[in-house]
């Protein structure tokens, strides 16, 4: 994330195509699921949302209990005015009882 800093050497597509390179690769699947939220990120940096919710669509189908992936595309959805799919979202459900962050969630949603 620091190569979206204003100034910073290195661009975001040298970043993009580095993390790509690696997928390539292979490697364990939480290696690769923790690289496709580094690319969506940067998706979400490029403000090209709908290709963050892409990847955040894939994530989701591979992992469907996993309330950060759904927040993520929530956040995503707002971003692009789409509030009624932000607030259809499946987070609120999945968010698990007594996570520390629930109620910040809960407050600025």
């Amino acid at each position: 994330m620091a190569a979206s800093a204003e100034g910073c050497p290195i661009e975001l597509k040298d970043v993009d195509k580095r993390i790509l390179e690696q997928m390539k690769k292979g490697g364990k699947k939480d290696e690769i699921r923790d690289l496709k939220l580094l690319l969506a990120q940067i998706r979400v940096d490029e403000r090209d949302f709908n290709g963050a919710l892409n990847i955040y669509h894939e994530l989701s189908n591979e992992d469907p209990q996993d309330f950060k992936i759904y927040l993520c595309q929530a956040i995503a959805y707002r971003l692009l005015g789409k509030n009624d799919e932000a607030e259809n979202n499946r987070y609120k459900r999945l968010v698990p009882e007594g996570y520390i962050h629930a109620k910040y969630i809960d407050d600025n949603w």
